[in-house]
């Protein structure tokens, strides 16, 4: 077993086995921004929700989806247009720091990527190809959130995100420093029930 798939088992089992020592009925869903800046200087911008259960006082679990959008990318000897990423994606969180009203945590998201645009040749040689491709997404952010009132929290994160994660070099796969607000709203198991 190699040590990836190893941390992989290790970060998905971790929140099962806290939640056998310690129940906590509380769901959260949380709605943000996203922007990214990537390392070929092109925007991105989207938004993204979750819906998360926490473990323990320490960590939550959840899944999410992500919809960001681009009209114009340069990569890899590549004109692209009309970039368009829907990444369905599993998220952890790790809260390291916790205050009353405020707190610290770190945000992991991975999952899969829906891919959708034109591309051409940057010199114009053919004519332009209509692209629709998946690939892995991560993403890791250290984060900070403002308590509102007993339901609701303000959020902001920072972090590395990548939309398609590959090894083939010369592959499109988007990427850079990240940033999301939003708001996360808690909601109890009992509210579920009725």
């Amino acid at each position: 077993m190699s040590f990836l798939q190893l941390t992989i088992i290790i970060v998905f089992l971790l929140p099962f086995i806290c939640s056998a020592q310690a129940k906590n009925d509380q769901f959260v869903i949380a709605t943000g921004a996203e922007y990214m800046y990537s390392t070929h200087s092109t925007s991105f911008a989207g938004g993204s929700i979750e819906l998360n259960r926490n473990i323990n006082k320490a960590i939550a679990i959840g899944a999410g989806a992500e919809y960001s959008t681009c009209k114009f990318h340069a990569d890899n000897g590549w004109n692209l247009y009309n970039l368009k990423f829907a990444p369905l994606f599993l998220s952890q969180y790790f809260n390291f720091i916790r205050r009353q009203r405020m707190g610290l945590y770190l945000h992991l998201r991975e999952g899969v990527s829906f891919i959708r645009y034109r591309k051409e040749y940057q010199d114009a040689s053919a004519p332009t190809k209509n692209i629709r491709e998946f690939g892995f997404y991560g993403d890791a952010s250290l984060c900070g959130k403002v308590l509102l009132n007993n339901g609701m929290n303000l959020f902001l994160e920072t972090g590395l995100k990548s939309f398609h994660i590959s090894t083939y070099d010369l592959e499109v796969n988007p990427h850079g420093v990240n940033f999301r607000l939003g708001l996360a709203f808690h909601i109890f198991k009992r509210h579920f029930l009725n």
